[in-house]
């Protein structure tokens, strides 16, 4: 779901840390702002790059 923290709604994110799974969840504008506010987001490349690794450390042909 593209844009579901938006700058409109950044304010009331108590969460320290955001794991993006897909789709960019995270609008850029308030990216920005949980980033001041120090709030970790952990872009979807990152979170989702064990899911292609595995197959490929474990010599799994799928």
């Amino acid at each position: 779901m593209e844009n579901a923290i938006t700058p409109s709604n950044v304010g009331r994110i108590r969460a320290r840390l955001i794991a993006e799974a897909a789709n960019g969840p995270v609008a850029f504008a308030a990216e920005k702002v949980l980033l001041e506010k120090g709030i970790v987001v952990l872009p979807d490349l990152f979170v989702n790059a064990g899911a292609s690794l595995y197959p490929i450390s474990s010599g799994s042909k799928t």
